[in-house]
């Protein structure tokens, strides 16, 4: 269900946007974003369904992965030189035999891991790919690289590893309050911190419905389910696996990485910004079990930066550039 619910919610969100956010042809782009999903769902809903051996699905998962990414590099950057292609191959590769090299039982975590799941967010701020396949200034950002390192990561870990991570319904009064008190403080303390850094202004205007079904279709689907899923039901699960000194360590740990994987959107004090809310979204995942609420409460706080304050970042023409448009 969830996967057929993700298909339709993408589609509707393309649907919606308009020519302008689609870099290149339209049709082409949104083809590209649609095979995105099929795959991107599908691993979170099934993992991978071919276990007749260990080296087939990861054979044909590598290949399709570097096919997708070559053709999207390609696509965008206009060129794929040697240089380029072996990025792409080392980007995926690496990681894949790190952890078919050393393999562990079912849920347990092994050192390796971590160093190839650092190995793929560490490539991924390099940004390679520099120009995002479906942009709209303060709504929504589809990058080619971004969008196949969630890919990656996902099919590492929920694919041949069978790691189970279940997004729970809340099915009680009481983890609605604290999921909603959560919330409050961490919107409350990132638009402080973020307005002390000159990072993040007011900005109110007339809200729009369907940019309001962009916003929350792409921030729950496409943002954080995969980030929950990675940083609070991967990292923080294995950290506090391998540590083992409660949840507070794991806790920080998590954090600092989760902002370091948005350094590359926006420097240091996208660092701090983001360090603040992936202590609240983990918190809240400390304080119910639940990977749900953390979803929740990532999805309202970005909504509310995007509909009522200006990222600053989102204005600069050289960080984020303009998108041809070839009809």
């Amino acid at each position: 269900m969830f996967f057929l619910i993700g298909i339709i919610a993408t589609v509707i969100m393309l649907l919606l946007l308009p020519a302008t956010s689609f870099y290149g042809n339209r049709k082409i782009t949104a083809l590209f974003i649609c095979f995105y999903s099929l795959l991107y769902f599908f691993i979170i809903q099934y993992g991978l369904s071919l276990h007749s051996s260990l080296e087939l699905p990861l054979f044909f998962g590598a290949s399709v992965l570097i096919l997708y990414l070559t053709v999207v590099d390609r696509y965008i950057n206009q060129k794929m030189d040697l240089s380029e292609f072996l990025k792409v191959i080392l980007f995926i590769i690496i990681p894949i035999l790190l952890c078919l090299l050393f393999q562990n039982d079912k849920n347990q975590i092994h050192l390796v891991d971590i160093i190839a799941l650092a190995l793929i967010l560490g490539t991924n701020q390099s940004r390679f790919i520099k120009v995002p396949m479906v942009y709209q200034i303060n709504t929504i950002e589809f990058y080619g690289l971004s969008t196949t390192s969630h890919l990656l990561i996902l099919f590492i870990f929920l694919g041949y590893k069978k790691i189970e991570i279940d997004l729970f319904f809340i099915s009680t009064i009481d983890v609605w309050v604290q999921t909603l008190v959560v919330c409050f403080f961490c919107c409350s303390s990132a638009i402080l911190v973020g307005i002390k850094l000159e990072y993040l202004a007011f900005n109110f205007k007339k809200i729009k419905i369907k940019n309001l079904a962009n916003l929350i279709i792409f921030n729950f689907f496409h943002i954080a389910i995969a980030e929950e899923i990675i940083y609070r039901g991967f990292v923080y699960n294995y950290l506090r696996q391998i540590i083992g000194a409660g949840d507070w360590i794991p806790l920080a740990l998590a954090t600092l990485l989760f902002g370091c994987h948005h350094i590359s959107f926006g420097g240091k004090r996208m660092f701090v910004l983001s360090s603040i809310a992936g202590f609240f979204y983990g918190l809240i995942y400390v304080l119910t079990g639940n990977l749900l609420t953390a979803v929740i409460v990532h999805t309202i706080t970005n909504i509310i930066w995007r509909l009522f304050f200006i990222i600053k970042l989102d204005l600069d023409p050289v960080v984020r550039p303009s998108l041809e448009v070839k009809n």
